[in-house]
């Protein structure tokens, strides 16, 4: 076996894209074997990929500062004599260890992120799509002589057959199938992707009121979860997921949706990679700079119909609004997000639906 070295340590997005690249890689060239390095919160992402290895960092421990980043090159420099090392981070950490292996020989290829490409697409709102972040990452491995094309989802194998834990819980809220599921992961790390409680709760109303279906909510940290909780309380259609299950079973029950909403986050980027239809929020970010929910039509991003001469903001949305609260988020209704699952005709109507604008 040819043995590679492939470095993602975060963002979890951005990690999740690297799956259907290793994948199609994998898939491609059965002669190969990829160790991925990454943080052990994304192990379950790579689990079932054939010929493909996990290690975890400790990166706020064994592995942390530079005499931790030297420790991490001499474990991995133990482990095979890699034929390449590949970084789709480029960042000190990772660059500092890709230095590393350059100095004792091996070939390293790294990730062109277009950084000036995307600043000048925000500073000129610019209209044009640039490059996915998924060909780029594939680009660094036909650099590397790798050839590979990108296949279709599914790309996570455990979709094919899931383990009874998630099918019992897929079943009791379903009532067995009868009941379609939809999901909705209503909250992301920055304010200029969030919607309002309002607005989620206002969007959970108009789906159980009219669809036949039930709203399964995701998210994750402790003030996100809180106000899940809340809103599930209001709603006996609404059930709150968050901070219930491990990922990997999580990514099983997403699989098994009718449909995901969410805004531009790491769940976006986990149903489309499950091969559930996803429908994606815009605020401050923008699609068209290669973080769009893979292999969903362009109609499923639902962004501001009117154009705002600060939008995009920022390539991941960290940058403050310079309005009291995201006005980019504020035109978004829940109406224009139920006018596109009218369209979708993913779901058996309960009652007859308004004719949304």
């Amino acid at each position: 076996m040819r043995h590679i070295l492939v470095f993602r340590f975060s963002a979890m997005g951005d990690v999740a894209l690297t799956v259907p690249v290793i994948h199609s890689i994998v898939m491609a060239n059965p002669d190969i074997h990829i160790t991925m390095v990454t943080r052990p919160l994304f192990e379950p992402f790579f689990r079932d990929i054939p010929n493909t290895t996990v290690i975890t960092t400790e990166l706020k421990g064994r592995h942390r500062g530079i005499r931790g980043l030297i420790r991490l090159y001499k474990d991995l420099n133990k482990i095979h004599k890699f034929e390449a090392v590949i970084d789709l981070h480029a960042i000190l950490r990772t660059v500092v260890v890709s230095t590393l292996f350059r100095i004792s020989g091996k070939t390293v290829f790294s990730i062109h992120k277009g950084r000036w490409e995307k600043f000048w697409h925000i500073r000129k709102k610019l209209q044009h799509r640039l490059k996915h972040t998924t060909q780029r990452y594939l680009d660094v491995f036909h650099k590397a002589g790798i050839k590979g094309d990108m296949q279709s989802p599914p790309f996570f194998p455990a979709i094919g057959k899931i383990r009874k834990i998630s099918q019992r819980v897929i079943d009791l809220h379903s009532d067995n199938g009868r009941i379609a599921l939809v999901g909705f992961a209503p909250y992301a790390k920055h304010d200029t992707k969030t919607w309002g409680k309002e607005r989620v709760e206002e969007l959970i109303r108009i789906l159980t009121d009219y669809y036949q279906c039930k709203v399964l909510l995701f998210g994750g940290g402790h003030k996100e979860v809180q106000t899940l909780k809340q809103i599930s309380n209001t709603n006996p259609a609404a059930i709150n997921m968050s901070a219930k299950y491990d990922l990997y079973t999580e990514i099983e029950i997403i699989s098994r949706l009718k449909l995901m909403i969410a805004m531009d986050s790491a769940n976006m980027h986990i149903s489309a990679l499950t091969g559930t239809p996803t429908i994606s929020i815009w605020g401050g970010t923008h699609p068209n700079l290669g973080f769009s929910a893979l292999n969903q039509p362009e109609e499923n991003s639902i962004q501001p119909i009117e154009k705002l001469q600060c939008r995009p903001c920022s390539v991941y949305g960290a940058k403050p609004c310079i309005y009291f609260s995201p006005r980019c988020m504020e035109l978004i209704t829940p109406n224009m997000v139920a006018k596109r699952i009218g369209q979708m005709n993913l779901l058996e109507i309960r009652r007859t639906i308004p004719s949304y604008k």
